[in-house]
C-alpha cells in the first residue's frame, strides 16, 4: 500500500498488491487491483493469469477461463498458464482440454510432480492408462506420495486385466 502513495499507480504496484491481498485472503481487494493493473497494461499475460486464479479460488470458472485465454493470447510461452487453465478446465469436468493445457505446460518446459499428477488424473478419466501410470510414476519418483498410490492401483488394475 505505501508503495502506492509513494508516487503514481501503475500495472507493476497494482499486480504486486493484489499478489499480496491474494496471499492474504482478500480476494475481493485481489479483483480489484488487478482489474486496475489490467486497465494500465493490458497486455501483460501475467496480470490476467493472476486474476484468473483469483476468479478460480471465488469458483468463478467462466471468468477464470476467460482471463486465462487472454493471457495465453498475450503470451503462449508462459507454462503456468496452461497448468491453471487445465486446473479450471478439470473442475469443469472437461478432461480432454485440461489434459491438452496440462501437455502444453510440460512441452513448455513446466515439470513440477503437481502438475504431472494433475495431468495423470486427466489421462486416466480419458482411459490412457499408459499415460497415466508414467505420470503417476514420475510424480512418485520425485517423491509426491499421492501419485505412488494411484501408481500402484493402475499397475495393480493393469497387471489384473
Amino acid at each position: 500500500n505505501r508503495a502506492l502513495h509513494l508516487g503514481p499507480p501503475s500495472a507493476l504496484k497494482l499486480k504486486h498488491r493484489g499478489l499480496a491481498h491474494r496471499h492474504l485472503g482478500k480476494l475481493k481487494d485481489a479483483l480489484h487491483d488487478f482489474g486496475a493493473a489490467a486497465r494500465l497494461n493490458d497486455q501483460d499475460a501475467t496480470i490476467y493469469a493472476n486474476r484468473a486464479v483469483v476468479y478460480a479460488l471465488q469458483q468463478d470458472y467462466r471468468e477464470a477461463t476467460r482471463d486465462l485465454d487472454r493471457a495465453a493470447e498475450l503470451n503462449d510461452a508462459i507454462p503456468e498458464i496452461y497448468q491453471s487453465r487445465g486446473l479450471v478446465e478439470m473442475l469443469e469436468g472437461r478432461f480432454d482440454k485440461a489434459e491438452k493445457d496440462f501437455s502444453r505446460a510440460v512441452a513448455l518446459g513446466a515439470s513440477d510432480n503437481l502438475l504431472l499428477y494433475n495431468r495423470g488424473i486427466a489421462r486416466s478419466i480419458l482411459g490412457d492408462s499408459t499415460g497415466a501410470q508414467e505420470d503417476y510414476a514420475h510424480s512418485c519418483r520425485n517423491g509426491y506420495r499421492p501419485a505412488c498410490s494411484f501408481n500402484r492401483f493402475i499397475s495393480h488394475t493393469a497387471s489384473a486385466l
